[in-house]
């Protein structure tokens, strides 16, 4: 079987599209972060912002503003663009498959806008969308909760696919795992942890203490905070794994650490890394409450905001890395790049990126202004060819990297060549092919139909 790669960028692979990352919010990247707290740039967005920032493949970040501003940034902090919704945008947008923006005003309006900017549909909502309540995408379907009811929408036109009516109000951002969409209430009691099929068929249901502590899904548990002071898991068949008491409310939605441990922040001040035997691992004290939900890299270090105006770095045994001081607090969630800079909305009017991190970037060469290494990709049965346009002068370091930041495979190649064939195993779809030598330098993006 022969496959061919080409020099376009037919599938996009975002690396931040949606409140933590993913449908079962995790917030674990594939990258690190940045070591230091080096602010790259701050943008004026011209109103608080309690909205989470999102990061397309090129680059972009999306945010809300209490003003009703969607507002698109490069990933330089130049404007590309704003749309006007008209009522505050509190909660984070959703990239979604087909490119366009999706996100909800407090009148309860479903929006979605195209990456130029210009609006696709609308859907209006029985209730508000609250600060928490961020729409996601899984399986061909919207689904976002307003009020009282969970809504399954189509995202290429707005339509409503189907809606339930809770027992009461919700103010989460559903989670998605298989076939099923999970929810939890808050008001006005009693609280349920809801479990509905992608159809709109309910599973199951399971009393909790209720809150805005968005669900986290990790190796079949649900895990959420709680108003009852409560750090629930729960079994994605519905049976209670463990409660843990936290002495106080958790509204932030747990993080996924790459070893399987727990980590959220609470209305105590404190940051949580628990076990999954529900025992601690450690904690690590701010001066403020915090409702931010973390984001991990990939070496384990936690990054999340506080109401004391501090974004703060975390590694995995506990210790503080670093911390950067805002100009207010930091209610906003924050999304890492596909470079590992860290992006943050803050009560200050600003979105922030603080880098660089130690992915993509260190691996990708600025290009020489005198030209660049021309090639050609061709892919059968895992070996990898390419065919340079003029004979290699001098040393060449030729990388492949996936989406992520992570290096494939690492090779010196010699002086004169002009064909190079390299056998790599479980190739990802999309690659970068970087080549760098004294003279010249350049970087590919291929992808495999």
């Amino acid at each position: 079987m022969i496959g061919f790669y080409i020099l376009m960028g037919l599938v996009a692979v975002h690396p931040w599209p949606m409140f933590q990352k993913n449908v079962e919010h995790q917030g674990l990247a594939s990258v690190n972060g940045p070591s230091t707290a080096s602010v790259l740039w701050e943008f004026d967005l011209g109103a608080t912002t309690s909205s989470s920032p999102v990061v397309a493949e090129d680059g972009t970040i999306y945010i809300g503003t209490s003003a009703g501003k969607l507002i698109a940034v490069t990933s330089g902090g130049k404007e590309r663009w704003s749309f006007s919704a008209g009522l505050p945008i509190n909660s984070a947008p959703v990239i979604l498959k087909n490119g366009a923006i999706c996100f909800g005003t407090s009148s309860g309006a479903l929006i979605a806008v195209n990456s130029d900017g210009k609006e696709r549909w609308r859907f209006q909502a029985a209730g508000q969308f609250a600060s928490s309540s961020s729409p996601i995408e899984c399986n061909g379907a919207v689904f976002v909760v307003s009020d009282d009811f969970l809504y399954s929408i189509n995202p290429n036109n707005g339509k409503q696919n189907w809606s339930v009516k809770l027992a009461g109000s919700i103010d989460v951002t559903p989670a998605a795992s298989g076939d099923n969409v999970y929810v939890q209430t808050w008001w006005p009691g009693p609280c349920y942890l809801y479990c509905y099929s992608q159809v709109g068929a309910k599973q199951w249901e399971g009393e909790v203490g209720g809150g805005s502590s968005s669900p986290t899904i990790s190796n079949n548990q649900v895990f959420f905070g709680s108003n009852d002071f409560n750090l629930y898991s729960i079994n994605t068949n519905g049976s209670l794994h463990f409660k843990r008491f936290m002495f106080s409310k958790i509204t932030a939605s747990p993080a996924i650490a790459p070893n399987g441990k727990i980590l959220v922040g609470g209305w105590d001040s404190t940051f949580h890394c628990v076990n999954p035997d529900a025992s601690e691992a450690w904690h690590f004290s701010t001066r403020g409450i915090i409702k931010s939900s973390a984001a991990v890299d990939a070496s384990g270090n936690a990054y999340f905001g506080c109401c004391d105006s501090t974004l703060y770095s975390v590694s995995p045994d506990g210790k503080e890395r670093w911390s950067f001081k805002a100009g207010h607090q930091i209610i906003s969630s924050p999304a890492i790049g596909a470079d590992g800079t860290i992006y943050i909305g803050c009560w200050d009017r600003k979105l922030y990126a603080i880098g660089p991190g130690s992915a993509i970037e260190e691996h990708i060469p600025a290009h020489n202004p005198d030209g660049g290494i021309d090639f050609t990709v061709k892919f059968r049965e895992n070996v990898l060819s390419l065919r340079f346009s003029e004979p290699l002068v001098g040393k060449t370091q030729l990388k492949l990297i996936d989406i992520t930041g992570r290096v494939i495979t690492e090779e010196m190649l010699l002086s004169g060549t002009l064909t190079k064939d390299i056998y790599i195993q479980n190739v990802p779809r999309v690659v970068f092919v970087l080549l760098k030598n004294n003279y010249r330098s350049v970087a590919k993006k291929i992808v495999r139909l």
